[in-house]
């Protein structure tokens, strides 16, 4: 059996190492009132468990520092859960399923797919202006993901008229342009 268990490099393991780690094991089977077959079942799993552990640790960190790298528009995971609250409210408390995909994607740690989701699935949020403003002010505009993006396409213009109220005779109530000639 010594032969078989090799340390971290996997090397044999020298004398010592093997006499100490079944010491310790005999240790452990006494306080966890297990056989020593029990114990070491135990210690292989629990290798397993903080080895996959490891591995999603390090994916997490990998993602946070390609997060880091970018730099861009970066959200606060805290400021997810204001998000999270500002959509509950809306559709009767069902909230809005495009932004819980943002916030979803936001806690992950996935910034490139979340603000993706923001551009794809944003039609849906305009009509909510609050989250869009939230949106907004955390990823830039929905076009090209620039904070005080300056194109026209993005602007913010009060002004212009929608021609939502149209008189019967085909001119627009708001602001008067004859709506039948403009198509």
């Amino acid at each position: 059996m010594k032969a078989l268990m090799k340390d971290d490099l996997r090397s044999p393991l020298s004398e010592d190492q093997y006499n100490y780690g079944m010491e310790k094991i005999e240790i452990l089977a006494e306080e966890l009132d297990l056989t020593f077959e029990q114990t070491i079942r135990v210690v292989e799993l629990s290798d397993k468990i903080r080895t996959s552990w490891n591995w999603v640790n390090m994916g997490r960190f990998l993602m946070i520092k390609a997060n880091e790298k970018d730099g861009k528009n970066q959200v606060d995971i805290k400021e997810a859960d204001e998000l999270d609250a500002l959509q509950a409210k809306q559709n009767k408390g069902r909230g809005i399923s495009c932004v819980k995909s943002i916030i979803f994607q936001i806690r992950k740690n996935d910034y490139p797919t979340a603000k993706r989701v923001y551009q794809l699935e944003g039609d849906k949020i305009q009509q909510y202006s609050e989250i869009q403003e939230w949106l907004e002010k955390r990823f830039g505009c929905r076009t090209h993901l620039k904070k005080n993006c300056n194109n026209w396409l993005c602007k913010k213009n009060e002004n212009i008229c929608r021609h939502t109220n149209i008189r019967k005779n085909g001119t627009c109530e708001d602001c008067g342009i004859d709506i039948d000639h403009l198509t």
